[in-house]
């Protein structure tokens, strides 16, 4: 059995200081606090609140309970070294393999359609089709 555990990438419906409080009160009042951290993301240009934990909590905590009914799609990265990021549609479509989510500065992950910045960390992610052992391929990283 793995000890790998797959993530999701997603956001909320409701994008105000109102919709975030009560996302949080939830994950409060159901245990998952500790399992979710706050990111900042663009999908489609389009920037955005967003979030991530583990896939189990999400599908038994967030799935279903009305507050990410809105959204098109979540991406789903693997647990291991390749951090493999696939994107699921809420409409049946089939799933789309992105890439190895890698990171990079600020200034590289701007310049792509959907990226991710988890300010805890202050990294900056994108999703891209090459082998994740080959970072220099896509630009300068934050650790170059």
């Amino acid at each position: 059995m793995s000890t790998y555990k797959t993530m999701v990438i997603f956001a909320t419906d409701d994008q105000s200081h109102e919709g975030a409080t009560l996302f949080a009160d939830h994950c409060k009042q159901v245990g998952i606090s500790d399992k979710i951290k706050l990111l900042v993301g663009c999908y489609e240009g389009v920037e955005e609140v967003s979030y991530i934990m583990p896939l189990e909590a999400f599908t038994e905590h967030v799935l279903n309970i009305g507050l990410v009914h809105d959204q098109e799609s979540f991406l789903h990265v693997s647990g291991c070294n390749k951090a493999y990021a696939v994107l699921h549609y809420q409409d049946g479509r089939e799933p789309l393999g992105l890439g190895s989510m890698c990171q990079v500065k600020e200034d590289v992950a701007r310049t792509y359609p959907a990226w991710t910045y988890r300010p805890d960390t202050k990294a900056w992610y994108i999703a891209h089709k090459a082998n994740p052992d080959h970072s220099k391929e896509i630009g300068p990283y934050a650790g170059s």
